[in-house]
């Protein structure tokens, strides 16, 4: 012998309403299946000031690793114009450099 749940229509009204609005997208019980069209959104998360963090540190990581390529490129060229400056004509004038990068 089954064992029934009788709820409330108010009961199941609100159900139904928190699954559309969570983001449930089927809802089974027994025989009754209920489909949403579920739309994803982007969920603010419960934490934003982790979120801020680590979106900092994405930044701040991205910003050193572009500093350090310029540093980089632009010891290449200080070097170049004291070792070897026909070589970095060379390059300026191929289009492997532009003059900003001098």
């Amino acid at each position: 012998m089954k064992s029934e749940i009788t709820m409330a229509s108010e009961d199941i009204c609100r159900i139904i309403e928190q699954c559309g609005k969570t983001g449930v997208s089927v809802l089974k019980y027994g025989p009754l299946e209920i489909s949403f069209d579920v739309v994803r959104t982007s969920v603010e998360s419960p934490y934003p000031e982790i979120e801020n963090s680590a979106e900092k540190s994405r930044e701040i990581h991205q910003t050193t690793i572009l500093q350090q390529e310029i540093e980089t490129k632009e010891d290449m060229l200080s070097r170049l114009q004291i070792e070897d400056p026909v070589e970095l004509e060379k390059l300026i004038m191929s289009g492997d450099l532009n003059d900003s990068e001098t």
